[in-house]
């Protein structure tokens, strides 16, 4: 399915700013493509998703397992909700462990515990603190393995083993393509492989290198980025590297995709704290360490 939309918003500042004839010229012309990809879908590969589930579920259970373990160790009394329930983890990690925390929510005026909430805990922990970092790095894991585990491996292929996202031509504003049912582009690279490419064919990635951050930073002058990129180097991971105030060598994936999302969101208009970052994990299981080359090497 094509979904080509009604007038929403954006189309009509396209049209406000002369952009409309841009698409009419550049865009539509590929209806036609769009239509027949839509059509023939994309092949999953059963046992993939099926190896990728397992995994998935399989280190949720140690994840919980080994939180309930810190927290029977601690003494912290428990209900079978936890650690799935976010009020009784704050508890446990501000009133029990006594960490320090980052800011609370606005419901109920209890400390947050969500990613970018532990990010900052984790930054924050004091000596004193130390022996509890391994608790955190667990909560940080089991948001993310949960998060896969929901939002994208539940995956239910048709009848001939494909699935058929609806395409969207006319619904961002940046004028590319976007899916739903699932949400493609939002993917993580890590569960890419379970669609596969048919007999005889292969999948083709191409994509400008950094090209929105290095136009961001020679428009603003950003002597920082742009010595970054003249040399070669990576700049999301030395953006990761002033976030987490780490040595570069010491940045890993994550944290690298964490600084990634944190500097778009402002380009296009967001703020710092916008947006899901349900994926990070600051823990030692996610970690791809860079080298020194900027390059990303799985330990």
């Amino acid at each position: 399915m094509v979904w080509f939309g009604e007038e929403t918003q954006h189309m009509e500042e396209a049209r406000e700013h002369g952009q409309l004839d841009w698409w009419t010229e550049h865009g539509a012309p590929f209806q036609d493509a769009v239509l027949a990809m839509a059509g023939r879908g994309l092949q999953v590969n059963g046992r993939a998703l099926v190896a990728l589930s397992t995994r998935v579920r399989t280190e949720l259970l140690e994840s919980d397992a080994a939180i309930r373990a810190a927290a029977d160790k601690a003494g912290f009394p428990y209900t079978d909700t936890f650690p799935n329930s976010r009020d009784q983890v704050a508890r446990f990690l501000f009133d029990h462990l006594g960490l320090k925390p980052a800011r609370v929510t606005t419901k109920k005026g209890r400390p947050a515990v969500d990613q970018a909430a532990l990010t900052a805990v984790l930054r924050g922990l004091r000596k004193r603190d130390e022996p509890h970092r391994d608790v955190l790095f667990h909560l940080f894991h089991r948001t993310r393995l949960a998060t896969l585990a929901q939002r994208y491996l539940d995956i239910d292929p048709e009848a001939d083993g494909r699935i058929r996202p609806v395409v969207k031509l006319n619904h961002v504003k940046t004028w590319r393509l976007a899916y739903a049912n699932p949400a493609l582009q939002q993917w993580p690279g890590e569960i890419r492989h379970v669609l596969c490419a048919g007999a005889g064919r292969t999948f083709v990635q191409a994509d400008y290198s950094q090209l929105e951050a290095r136009i961001l930073a020679y428009l603003c002058n950003d002597e920082a980025a742009i010595k970054v990129f003249e040399e070669g180097g990576d700049p999301h991971a030395a953006n990761a590297a002033d976030l987490f105030a780490i040595p570069q060598s010491a940045v890993t994936e994550h944290a690298r995709g964490y600084a990634k999302t944190w500097l778009y969101r402002q380009m296009y208009g967001g703020t710092a704290a916008s947006g899901d970052r349900k994926l990070f994990c600051a823990g030692p299981r996610c970690a791809a360490k860079m080298t020194s080359t900027g390059k990303l090497q799985t330990p």
